[in-house]
């Protein structure tokens, strides 16, 4: 039984930080974004009307994504019942993404503003606290993930497939540069 918790627990210890990992994506792909489009001043505008709301117009805003996201989740529904777990799957998956996007991009822009609600502060640092409790009881499965890469790669590196895994990751970076 004690073999079933730790399992139990550990599964919700990495679906925390897979979402958590999806919100930072999603939030740096947000600012790069904003960056490349050169989208800085509307970025700053829309912080600014923000940052006049009340905090509870900025709380209210993140209906926005589950809104009209909600009907791709529905969809996904519908598609797995009806036995399509491929395109179910898929649709759900950039349902969930995208919504997740579009809340870390708002929360990214009103933090200062809900933080000011102390029911929120508190959740937020329940949730942040929550977090590094994730991260340290991962450490030991991504330990020995790294590991295992560390020895998969030993294995692959020299030969075909990790030259090829080498010039696509030198092709990424130059382009990520320019």
């Amino acid at each position: 039984m004690a073999f079933l918790r730790r399992a139990l627990v550990m599964i919700l210890a990495v679906l925390f930080l897979i979402e958590a990992w999806i919100w930072d994506a999603f939030a740096a792909l947000g600012h790069w974004l904003a960056r490349v489009l050169h989208l800085a001043r509307l970025t700053e505008a829309l912080r600014g009307v923000i940052g006049r709301l009340p905090p509870w117009v900025s709380l209210a805003l993140f209906i926005i994504p589950v809104s009209v996201l909600f009907p791709f989740k529905l969809l996904a529904l519908w598609l797995l019942a009806k036995g399509h777990l491929i395109w179910g799957g898929l649709t759900f998956f950039v349902a969930k993404t995208t919504s997740v996007g579009v809340s870390a991009i708002l929360f990214d822009l009103s933090r200062e503003q809900l933080l000011t609600m102390p029911w929120f502060a508190r959740l937020y640092r329940v949730l942040m606290a929550f977090r590094l409790w994730a991260h340290n009881i991962t450490a030991p499965l991504r330990a020995q993930i790294a590991a295992w890469r560390q020895a998969l790669w030993a294995m692959v590196g020299k030969g075909r497939l990790g030259r090829l895994i080498r010039a696509l990751r030198a092709r990424i970076r130059r382009r990520a540069v320019h």
